[in-house]
């Protein structure tokens, strides 16, 4: 009976429950791991879908007022060439984080405005490098 006391007076966890524990957290990590990275991905895409959009606006705005147009082959990153000095009121490239500027024309942009682009809007963000 002094033995079972003793027992009753120790304070923690056996290890039995904290495998048991630490077995239910890593069936957790691994449903929820593959959701997490699923609404990071939607997350990046509609950022991407808006930065197309706001460049849209702009070159269409652009395009209403200055008396020279931006074609639809410019690059993105183009927009900042002293030719285009009033977009600059209507558009800061800072802002634009998710896209490539170098690789992303203005027409792929009023594509993604539109609704009609056909890609993968996962393909417009920077592409990192592969090692």
């Amino acid at each position: 009976m002094n033995e079972l006391a003793k027992r009753k007076k120790k304070k923690g966890f056996t290890l039995v429950e904290l495998i048991a524990v630490m077995a239910i957290l890593a069936i957790l990590a691994a449903v929820l791991a593959p959701k997490v990275v699923g609404y990071i991905k939607k997350a990046n895409e509609t950022k991407i879908m808006e930065e197309c959009r706001t460049v849209s606006l702009a070159v269409k705005s652009y395009n209403i007022d200055a008396s020279t147009t931006i074609e639809g082959t410019a690059k993105v990153s183009d927009l900042v060439d002293e030719t285009y000095a009033n977009i600059s009121d209507l558009l800061n490239l800072k802002d634009l984080k998710k896209i490539d500027k170098d690789a992303v024309d203005v027409d792929t942009c009023h594509k993604v405005a539109e609704g009609t682009y056909t890609g993968s809007l996962s393909d417009l963000g920077p592409q990192e490098e592969k090692k």
